[in-house]
């Protein structure tokens, strides 16, 4: 879980990552991205579940968010 984590915290600070589209854009095109991204919006999808990586990945946009708006 935490190598999950760290990669989706790493790859959402590199704007050329798999999180983002070629244009800047938020990338959705796969699970582990769209729970990032609902994380980062504070939503919580109701399939995530502790212990996952798609939880992971969910906790590390609640968490990015954070390190956003510092």
């Amino acid at each position: 879980m935490r190598l999950m984590y760290d990669a989706c915290i790493e790859a959402a600070r590199d704007k050329s990552s798999e999180l983002y589209l070629a244009n800047g854009l938020r990338h959705t095109g796969a699970i582990h991205r769209c729970y990032f991204w609902a994380g980062f919006d504070g939503q919580r999808p109701v399939t995530v579940e502790p212990g996952t990586l798609g939880y992971a990945a969910w906790r590390a946009g609640l968490d990015y968010k954070k390190e956003t708006i510092k």
